[in-house]
């Protein structure tokens, strides 16, 4: 009886060991890996991630329902499930990513409150879903995009006073949360305007940083105070965060710059979802004029702020062959 015995609690314990091996040895989960931002849907448009985004962004995914979250130089991690092709997961910031992950492709949609929908890609592994991603922006790159057509009226306004390159800068006025300590932090900006009929488009980059989008806005013309007629939003982003119709509505002749030659005041108010929000303003003027009637009449009290002057507004001089380099 006790030989028996014996023999009994040996045979539990090898096929508990036997569990245990094989626990060691359990299968990764197929769905982990490092994704990578590849392209995103914005604006009824499929584009290079970088188009929406000034960062690149990446997802990795670990076994157990771990994983990380990167985005440029910052990175957290996250916990994620998957129901079917469901996807979501939370940030250890409290933010929340949703989509869908499919077959090494990842989608999620409202990305860091863009409002654009970004797609991932499964880094080293290959599939029919990540070709169709690619043969999707490859599609988009080399199809012309519809150009924006005009009403049927359309609106009294003179688009040459708008359509070329500008260049000034963008700050800050006030801001809550994680906005207070960017309050007067300027930063000079280059945007691009194009116009079809009473129809734009008005995208900002930082000066300097060419591959660095900060917004993109698509704007409708109609009368206005002078024959420069008004400028108006439509829909885009700015700042990470939309841009609704109607945020916008420039009328040169009406604005706090109005004194100073074909410059234009952009701005308003944005929130995000956490509840924090700021004031912001661009100044600009057209690409190559000089702003040596803005520095003459310094200080000048009669707008936001004394000194209007952009922050790097020597290196654009000599840029824009208004002065020596």
């Amino acid at each position: 009886m006790q030989i028996t015995m014996k023999k009994a609690l040996f045979f539990v314990l090898a096929v508990l060991l036997l569990f245990a091996v094989t626990g060691c040895d359990a299968a990764p989960d197929p769905n982990a890996g490092l994704y990578r931002g590849y392209c995103a849907e914005a604006f009824g448009a499929t584009v290079p991630v970088s188009t929406v985004l000034s960062e690149t962004v990446s997802v990795e995914l670990q076994d157990g329902g771990r994983g990380t979250f990167a985005y440029g130089e910052d990175r957290g991690t996250l916990r994620w499930t998957l129901d079917g092709s469901a996807f979501s997961a939370e940030l250890d910031s409290g933010e929340s990513l949703t989509g869908t992950l499919h077959d090494g492709v990842l989608v999620l949609q409202n990305l860091l409150n863009t409002g654009a929908t970004v797609t991932f890609v499964s880094e080293g592994r290959d599939s029919s879903a990540i070709q169709s991603v690619y043969a999707a922006l490859d599609r988009a790159l080399t199809t012309p995009s519809p150009t924006p057509q005009p009403t049927a009226t359309p609106a009294v306004f003179d688009g040459a006073q708008w359509e070329g390159k500008w260049y000034g800068w963008f700050v800050i006025s006030e801001g809550t949360g994680k906005y207070a300590d960017s309050v007067n932090m300027a930063v000079d900006q280059v945007a691009e305007l194009t116009v079809s009929g009473d129809m734009g488009r008005i995208t900002f980059r930082a000066y300097g940083e060419d591959d660095s989008v900060t917004a993109d806005v698509y704007v409708r013309f109609t009368e206005g105070v002078t024959s420069a007629g008004t400028m108006i939003s439509v829909e885009g982003w700015s700042n990470r965060l939309p841009i609704y119709e109607d945020d916008w509505q420039i009328d040169p002749a009406e604005s706090t710059v109005s004194q100073f030659a074909r410059m234009i005041e952009i701005g308003g108010v944005q929130t995000d979802a956490d509840g924090d929000s700021f004031r912001y303003h661009y100044f600009l003027r057209p690409w190559g004029m000089d702003w040596e009637d803005v520095a003459k009449a310094y200080p000048i009290t009669t707008t936001l702020y004394e000194n209007m002057m952009p922050v790097h507004y020597d290196a654009y001089a000599a840029e824009a062959g208004l002065k020596e380099k």
